[in-house]
């Protein structure tokens, strides 16, 4: 909670030596259920006639979707941090180009089902808590569209990486020998719970879409 206070106590007073400066939220944020869904503001300021500075963060303000487990090892909670430098392709400040770098913190709780040992005759249930540090970079195209005085819904959409760190706790899986029951088809749930099985530090590729409600000050 310091560092976000001393994050924004920055951005105010860098924001008060520059020009084009505007507020943001951010809409999908809201419900993102893949992730942990967050109350999530940020502040882009002008560095140049073309280049702008935006900081994003987000606090965690509920359970997603998919935290299905029946139990309460660890209080569900997490935050997210974004930075990202901006190009602008025309000056009327509606399309550009920009690379960011991110941070999120998540604890929750989680449920799985394998079959131990391979043995498709003894199925279980486990419940378990899990902390995960993902950090990650991104490339990333946006455009602005003027919704009426000085407000704007910006569209962005960008590809990247991630690094992701995963630690489990009162876990009883053993990812080595007992087999997770899975979908046969790719899902939201099936990726969510095999990342946070593993337990451990992983490279998985980024993809980045969001939708921000923007007032320019």
């Amino acid at each position: 909670m310091r560092i976000l206070i001393g994050i924004c106590t920055l951005l105010f007073s860098v924001k008060c030596l520059s020009q084009n400066t505007s507020l943001k939220i951010s809409l999908l944020s809201l419900v993102d259920e893949p992730g942990f869904p967050t109350i999530q503001g940020g502040i882009e300021f002008s560095l140049s006639k073309k280049i702008s500075w935006y900081n994003e963060g987000g606090v965690k303000y509920r359970k997603s979707y998919y935290e299905m487990a029946d139990t309460s090892f660890v209080a569900s909670r997490g935050f997210k941090l974004k930075s990202e430098i901006r190009y602008y392709l025309k000056s009327s400040y509606d399309v550009y180009i920009g690379a960011n770098g991110f941070y999120t913190k998540d604890f929750h709780n989680t449920e799985a089902g394998y079959f131990y040992a391979g043995d498709s005759s003894d199925y279980r249930v486990d419940n378990f808590s899990v902390r995960k540090i993902v950090k990650g970079l991104n490339i990333i195209a946006g455009k602005s569209y003027k919704v009426g005085g000085r407000c704007n819904i910006e569209i962005y959409a960008g590809v990247g990486i991630r690094f992701v760190s995963v630690e489990n706790d009162n876990i009883e899986i053993d990812h080595t020998k007992d087999i997770l029951r899975r979908s046969p088809d790719l899902n939201i749930p099936d990726n969510r719970v095999w990342v946070d099985v593993q337990g451990e530090k992983m490279t998985l590729p980024n993809f980045s879409l969001g939708v921000r409600l923007s007032f320019l000050l």
